[in-house]
């Protein structure tokens, strides 16, 4: 398990999979947030997917580790696997402020901007000028 020593949140499990007695078997890194665990025991975690979606997830072999310390590494790593990065305050790794969601009201590429329609808890607190992060996911509209 790999820990961000500032949250002391578990940030993913880098697991084996493939080869034979250890023999050619590829390292995954796994979002801790793709674990499941059984109620009656504490004491284990199940990766509930598909064997060819982990076949073709992003891995790695033990003498050629990648830059694990890199938040657009960690974030392409989420993303692969459809689980939401720890540090945007879901239910499983809550922050300060809950996750919310926004609507898209105009993409102005040009300007490269986005206006959001948003509930105003998420305004609380925010200024003109301030810095603060962000992360787009698209839902197809029902």
């Amino acid at each position: 398990m790999v820990i961000d020593r500032a949250s002391g949140r578990i940030v993913y499990a880098v697991v084996s999979f493939g080869g034979f007695l250890g023999m050619g078997d590829k390292l995954f890194a796994v979002p801790w947030g793709a674990f499941a665990q059984p109620r009656p025991d504490k004491d284990t975690f199940v990766l509930a997917m598909d064997k060819e979606r982990l076949k073709n997830a992003p891995g790695f072999d033990k003498n050629n580790w990648p830059q694990m310390a890199s938040r657009e590494w960690v974030t392409n790593l989420y993303t692969y696997y459809n689980i939401p990065p720890y540090w945007t305050g879901t239910a499983a790794a809550p922050m300060s402020a809950p996750m919310t969601t926004a609507t898209v009201k105009s993409v102005d590429p040009n300007q490269r901007t986005i206006t959001l329609q948003v509930d105003e808890r998420m305004l609380k607190d925010l200024h003109a000028g301030d810095s603060t992060q962000v992360t787009l996911r698209k839902h197809n509209a029902k």
